[in-house]
């Protein structure tokens, strides 16, 4: 069951990167961000032609990952602390400038015409969210938050992963458990 179309939005999780050991990354387990309204990542990354033969004769491609934003209906107070650094002083979050961030890995799904893609980003570091607001007028309309965030390779070099039309079932339905481990998975090429 291959897509021909992609559209919509959905199932946006989040994992805190705890800890890396022996070169791997260790994740918390998967919380959902309800409310994405919008996910777009530009790929990093440099091609460098190298010339002889008056040509082209050989192309270097560099993978660094995707530069991205994600805007949300609202930010979640787990997202602030636990990812951010923001602290709970009183029952009011405190944003301070010694705030420490942590990495997670970000999953989400695009609905197809056929069945739903689900991806995943192993090392994110976000950016703090804009705020912004505007008064109401003759309607309502709701406002969002949007930040921007980096997906850098993971310690094992895998920046993205995401199914396809033979991924197994197994591994489908359990997509927003924990994220997808690919350094112990063995492909065709192998």
């Amino acid at each position: 069951m291959t897509n021909k179309v992609r559209y919509g939005l959905t199932n946006v999780h989040v994992a805190v990167i705890e800890d890396v050991k022996d070169d791997k990354e260790v994740y918390g387990e998967f919380q959902r961000v309800r409310g994405a309204v919008n996910l777009s990542l530009d790929p990093q990354g440099d091609q460098t032609p190298f010339y002889a033969d008056n040509m082209a004769y050989h192309v270097f491609t560099s993978n660094a990952g995707y530069e991205g934003s994600i805007e949300l209906a609202e930010l979640p107070e787990f997202f602030l602390e636990e990812i951010l650094g923001e602290k709970k002083v009183n029952g009011v979050l405190v944003e301070d400038i010694n705030a420490k961030g942590k990495s997670f890995a970000l999953a989400f799904e695009f609905d197809g015409d056929k069945k739903a893609t689900r991806h995943v980003l192993y090392n994110c570091t976000a950016s703090r969210p804009t705020i912004s607001g505007q008064t109401n007028a003759e309607s309502i309309e709701a406002q969002t938050s949007e930040l921007t965030f980096t997906a850098a390779p993971s310690a094992k070099g895998v920046v993205r992963a995401k199914t396809a039309s033979e991924t197994a079932d197994e591994v489908y339905n359990t997509w927003f458990t924990a994220p997808f481990d690919a350094e112990a998975t063995t492909t065709e090429e192998d």
